[in-house]
């Protein structure tokens, strides 16, 4: 009985992995050629790219981590139900089910610290601009050498004056 719940168990979690699988060859729709022709810059930075690369390894590690904890949970559940009263078994489903709420806690608190220091480290193209004093106008870009060679200030934040 208890195969049978690991193999079904098994089975669900390896369809859940692969429907959760993102569509790669849809492209991009336009939006970088839309962007292009906006005057958007669409390349990131040698740091950002490294940092969303991390940040995609983290998550999809801590994703299946959690993915392990969850499947304690279960278990946990599981038996306990099957325990029928007996003091053993419901004591084993109670260490399971701790041992999984702490396992998601640390995954949870693992995977927010993560994703702030990684967000802090790459950078985005909301959390800096282009400004030019001169027509006071901003733009946003990743590329500071080219905000440089343009005429701008590269700074972090909003534009003055918004």
């Amino acid at each position: 009985m208890l195969k049978k719940f690991f193999f079904t168990l098994a089975i669900l979690a390896a369809a859940l992995t692969v429907m959760a699988c993102p569509v790669y060859a849809a492209g991009g729709f336009g939006l970088e050629s839309t962007a292009k022709e906006a005057g958007y810059e669409t390349t990131k930075s040698p740091t950002a790219q490294t940092a969303e690369t991390i940040q995609k390894i983290v998550s999809t590690v801590l994703g299946f981590v959690a993915i392990v904890f969850f499947g304690m949970t279960l278990y946990g559940g599981f038996v306990w139900l099957t325990a029928r009263g007996k003091e053993d078994k419901v004591e084993l489903a109670k260490n399971v089910l701790e041992a999984a709420i702490i396992g998601l806690i640390i995954v949870s608190a693992s995977y927010a610290i993560s994703s702030f220091v990684l967000n802090r480290i790459g950078g985005s193209p909301e959390d800096m601009v282009c400004y030019y004093q001169e027509i006071g106008t901003c733009s946003a870009t990743t590329d500071e050498a080219q905000c440089a060679s343009s005429g701008g200030t590269w700074q972090p934040g909003p534009c003055p004056g918004q």
